[in-house]
């Protein structure tokens, strides 16, 4: 019996999404893209990833404000 040492076949790896953009002028998106930012500085790349799925579901869950 042949022993194996290697996986078999190739692994593909997607590439990564452009993160979310932020709703001009929403208070919980900047917060967001702040933290966002200061998890990025410090190399915390699981906050990061936190943020942006945050950031993309409230961005499709917010309603844009009517203008008078």
């Amino acid at each position: 019996m042949k022993r194996q040492t290697a996986m078999q076949g190739p692994v593909y790896v997607m590439v990564p999404e452009s993160p979310p953009e932020p709703a001009e002028g929403c208070d919980v998106c900047d917060a967001l893209v702040r933290q966002r930012r200061e998890a990025q500085a410090r190399g915390d790349r699981s906050a990061v990833s936190d943020c942006n799925v945050e950031l993309a579901a409230h961005t499709k869950q917010r309603k844009p404000r009517r203008r008078e």
